[in-house]
């Protein structure tokens, strides 16, 4: 590398001369990147730069808790806030596809994207929760992005080659997918009160009698176990040979541990990490395509279906718990 390249990329040469710059000063302009010289593991001071709260820092700085709250943030929060940088790593190398293609517009993919990972997905709070993701996950991508496939083929790409495509915010679900509260709230199934209506319809309508509801908990009822929620069980809601089969069927399914759910996200499609809990010991079974085919499981859902006033497709699948 020329003893004069940082020089140079700092008056634009990067861009206004490509040819020489992005081979003989790939450094300087970031086609390359030395991801010793980026990690900066100590604040002012001397302390070690990591987030105090790792499972809800990276949440909190996506909600904006940066700007509202800076002094609290930098202190507990410093690596989500992009005060620092964590480890990281941009993904697999990026190779050219063949020699007919122009490299110059491939290697400009790669430093921009590296651009971009460094001054903004590393630095800006809106991308806490996916810095461990915004990778390259082929080795041609920058090569698939020079060629339009971003803009083509997004559904591949903005997942697979999210860094080439400089669209990490996608991999994040609440960007990607956001949720129309307002709308939500005018269509949704359920209203204000009707969770508390269901309950009392449960207890107070004559009908439902005959499947012995017992109230275990109620709001502003508070039990020994400090619950004010709504619990009610149904001692007769299944036949002995619905239950039965219910059984049988979960045994062909095979029982695995329960799992509570961590603040962790698993992947990118906001799913949350499963993880074992010393205070549940139970182990589940879910109820899969075969098990709601069956003729006497899908009485019961009809059954539940009626008593909760929607469609069984609308339901989270259940599970049996041993």
């Amino acid at each position: 590398m020329h003893k004069q390249c940082n020089l140079w990329a700092s008056e634009g040469e990067c861009i206004a001369n490509p040819v020489y710059m992005l081979y003989d000063c790939q450094k300087s302009c970031y086609v390359c990147i030395d991801e010793m010289e980026y990690i900066n593991n100590t604040l002012i001071g001397g302390e070690t730069c990591k987030d105090k709260y790792p499972d809800t820092c990276p949440d909190h700085a996506f909600q904006g808790e940066c700007n509202l709250d800076p002094i609290r943030m930098k202190d507990e929060c410093p690596m989500s806030c992009g005060y620092c940088f964590p480890l990281f790593h941009t993904g697999v190398p990026q190779y050219f596809d063949d020699d007919d293609i122009d490299h110059i517009s491939v290697l400009q993919v790669i430093s921009t994207s590296n651009m971009y990972f460094l001054n903004e997905v590393m630095k800006k709070s809106k991308y806490a929760r996916i810095k461990d993701s915004c990778t390259n996950n082929y080795n041609f991508c920058s090569y698939y992005a020079k060629s339009n496939e971003c803009d083509d083929d997004p559904d591949f790409m903005n997942f697979e080659c999210s860094l080439a495509c400089r669209a990490c915010d996608q991999l994040d679900i609440d960007i990607r997918c956001p949720l129309d509260h307002d709308r939500l709230n005018k269509t949704n199934i359920w209203k204000e009160g009707d969770l508390e209506k269901m309950y009392r319809r449960f207890i107070e309508d004559p009908y439902f009698k005959q499947y012995e509801p017992k109230i275990i908990s109620q709001p502003n009822n508070y039990t020994s176990n400090n619950c004010s929620l709504w619990v009610i069980t149904f001692d007769n809601f299944i036949t002995e040979e619905e239950c039965d089969r219910m059984i049988e069927l979960a045994a062909e399914e095979g029982y695995e541990r329960s799992e509570t759910v961590s603040l962790t996200l698993d992947g990118v499609d906001g799913d949350y990490e499963g993880v074992q809990n010393a205070a549940r010991t139970s182990s589940n079974s879910w109820c899969d395509d075969a098990c709601h085919a069956d003729s006497l499981v899908q009485g019961v859902i009809d059954r539940i279906g009626e008593m909760v006033k929607f469609h069984f497709l609308h339901f989270f699948s259940h599970n049996h718990i041993f």
